[in-house]
């Protein structure tokens, strides 16, 4: 069983989750924030946003039983779960309202993948 995983560059621990949490990482620079995100599955898109101090782990039985007839999107606002500190950004996200400034820059891409 994987441990470990490289994620924003670096090997990060998933020791104690690796079996809870098999998904592959995805990530997108936003204005020098890397967001991290699940993208998992095919078919008609379902759309996941945690609240906060929560990140994607929240949703991975749902990811789990979704993802074998839709694409599952879920995104980890910046800050929590895997993407960087927001304070090594070059452009600070106020928050919340900046969740609603980097959403349409992510589902963006997403929508052209499917």
């Amino acid at each position: 069983m994987v441990t470990s995983r490289r994620i924003n560059g670096r090997v990060t621990s998933t020791r104690e989750f690796e079996a809870e949490y098999p998904f592959s990482p995805h990530f997108l620079n936003i204005n020098g924030h890397l967001l991290h995100y699940l993208d998992e599955g095919a078919g008609p898109p379902v759309v996941m946003v945690h609240g906060n101090p929560t990140w994607s782990f929240y949703f991975r039985h749902q990811v789990t039983r979704l993802s074998k007839e839709f694409r599952t999107l879920v995104p980890d606002h910046i800050g929590c779960g895997f993407p960087t500190n927001r304070l090594q950004a070059r452009t600070p996200i106020p928050w919340p309202p900046g969740w609603l400034t980097w959403m349409p820059f992510w589902l963006s891409p997403c929508r052209k993948a499917n």
